[in-house]
């Protein structure tokens, strides 16, 4: 049996693997986008969290400068 590749079978197989290619970055990108949507919920708990803390700190410094 005799196998013959013409330009054509060699151009579809170069389209296959490239579209292979972008539907694996596509994929990539989708999943760092996530990441990326995680990490700025992140930093908004931790941004939140912290002028929490700086609000209560200065309330306890200004409530022991009234003291004085």
């Amino acid at each position: 049996m005799t196998v013959t590749f013409t330009p054509e079978h060699l151009y579809m197989g170069i389209i296959i693997i490239l579209a292979g290619l972008q539907i694996y970055q596509f994929r990539l990108i989708k999943k760092l986008e996530k990441e990326c949507d995680d990490i700025w919920a992140q930093l908004g708990t931790l941004v939140g969290s912290v002028t929490k803390e700086i609000i209560s700190i200065q309330k306890d410094i200004a409530s022991k400068q009234d003291k004085k």
